[in-house]
């Protein structure tokens, strides 16, 4: 038996912390109360950095993870307590979105309605009987959080696999007025959307349409600038819940992905990318033109980071402007984001014309430097001289090591500490890297932080630090290398 009883993997909770901070989500830590751990009021504004949230674990190891609602994360969260809650539920349409269940209920995240506009949503309770809001200025609990129940909260539909949702008509009527429309059935309908569509959303698809539904949905969701994975789980899940019986998986992937290669092939050949007339300098500085006519700012320069995920840098207006993974460059609400947050302005080009925008941008990456080559290369030699340097503590010696964010060795692994290594690195091999580019650069390398326990003269806390491969060690002196 484990010696916690509450079974939970600390080491996971912490892991998904960092990867909804790297979705754009505002981050913070949640006690068994349900209340923060810390003063959240700065995280309604900003999202926390790397080195905040460690250090948040690092105090509460055993903290659940929570998120900050509103236009900060760029989600409202409904939340249907209990049988009430899905009752009020009963017959209006939800799209096809992130959902987790709770300790009694069922979380809906949806976009905010006033990404463009800047207009906050508030918070409310039991507008409907057993429906709750989180917007600006709240938060809710994130899997795999506990509950006080004994619960684990848990993604039926993981955001991995389905992209937020727009937020439903309805729900915006109850957000705009404090109330359902009267003299009518309260409905979810998107103005674009063609009759069709709207028919498999309230009808359903007989045996003998599966196959053209497939298709049609297929075009549908790809036109709206989703990916051809996406797109196969949001088709899938119309296949599952819609179709009467439901078409094999395999034939619905198929369909999907097929379909997903023709469009592509047809919007490059509207794509200026594809003037084969131009030379490769040619084409990459019209498609910058371009993206920078629709964007309203200048960017010079697309560069792509060869890591793991590859990354992107844009040169817009003078400023060096680090993206993060692709979908930082192709995805419009996180372009979006980085963009505010590093120039101070808001891009304003519509949902169905960023897919084109978003091509220029991509097309344009044909720069690799050097530097990305070589940068898990850098980050070898950076960890090879700090463990030559300073001897890493083995056996009893260890938690003294791990106590100061010294090095060290047990049997499982070598560690290391991130803020000894950046010291190490900036003081010593006098080479400029903030604590964020180095942890950075330690994921690319495939490394993920870990959280030890460590017991000391008779005191007792936990540390953030780093598990390196074996091979990074130095040679031991006079040994084979």
């Amino acid at each position: 038996m484990p010696k916690n009883p509450r079974a939970k993997d600390e080491a996971s909770i912490q892991a998904l912390a960092y990867r909804y901070l790297r979705r754009g989500w505002s981050i913070i830590p949640i006690g068994p109360d349900k209340k923060p751990l810390t003063a959240w009021a700065p995280y309604q504004k900003r999202l926390a950095t790397t080195k905040e949230l460690g250090e948040w674990w690092d105090r509460y190891p055993e903290a659940n993870v929570g998120i900050v609602t509103g236009l900060v994360s760029g989600i409202i969260v409904l939340d249907a307590d209990g049988p009430e809650g899905l009752a009020s539920l009963e017959g209006l349409q939800l799209p096809a979105t992130p959902v987790a269940t709770t300790g009694r209920g069922t979380h809906y995240y949806y976009r905010h309605p006033g990404i463009d506009s800047g207009e906050r949503v508030r918070n409310f309770a039991r507008r409907l009987p057993g429906l709750d809001l989180r917007g600006d200025g709240g938060y809710v609990i994130a899997p795999p959080s506990l509950h006080p129940s004994g619960a684990t909260y848990t993604w039926t539909s993981d955001p991995d696999h389905f992209p937020l949702a727009d937020t439903p008509h309805w729900l915006r009527a109850i957000v705009s007025d404090g109330r359902t429309p009267k003299g009518k059935e309260p409905e979810d309908r998107d103005p674009d959307a063609p009759e069709w569509y709207l028919s498999i959303m309230a009808k359903g698809v007989a045996s003998g349409g599966r196959n053209d539904a497939v298709a049609r949905l297929a075009g549908y969701f790809l036109a709206k600038g989703l990916d051809a994975d996406v797109t196969f789980h949001a088709v899938q899940a119309v296949n599952a819940t819609k179709f009467q019986p439901p078409l094999d998986v395999d034939e619905v992937e198929r369909t999907v992905f097929s379909i997903a290669k023709a469009e592509k092939r047809r919007l490059a050949t509207v794509s200026i990318l594809s003037d084969e007339t131009l030379e490769p300098d040619d084409r990459r500085d019209l498609a910058l033109q371009a993206a920078s006519h629709e964007l309203g700012f200048s960017v010079e320069r697309v560069t792509k980071y060869l890591s793991d995920p590859p990354t992107f840098e844009l040169l817009a207006n003078g400023a060096r402007i680090r993206l993060g993974g692709v979908e930082a460059l192709i995805e419009r609400v996180p372009f979006r984001r980085r963009i505010a947050a590093s120039l101070g302005r808001l891009v304003n080009i519509k949902p169905k014309e960023w897919a084109d925008v978003a091509g220029m941008l991509l097309g344009a990456a044909l720069e690799v430097e050097v530097r990305d080559a070589t940068e898990e290369g850098s980050l070898d030699t950076w960890l090879t001289r700090y463990v030559e340097d300073n001897a890493p503590a083995e056996g009893d010696d260890w938690p003294r090591a791990a106590w100061e964010g010294a090095p060290f060795e047990r049997e499982d692994g070598l560690y290391v500490s991130l803020a000894g290594l950046r010291k190490y690195v900036t003081a010593t091999l006098d080479e400029k890297v903030t604590t964020h580019e180095l942890a950075l650069m330690l994921r690319r390398a495939r490394l993920e932080p870990v959280t030890i326990k460590v017991t000391l003269d008779g005191r007792a806390t936990t540390r953030g630090v780093w598990r390196v491969p074996r091979r990074r060690r130095a040679p031991a002196p006079g040994g084979d290398a």
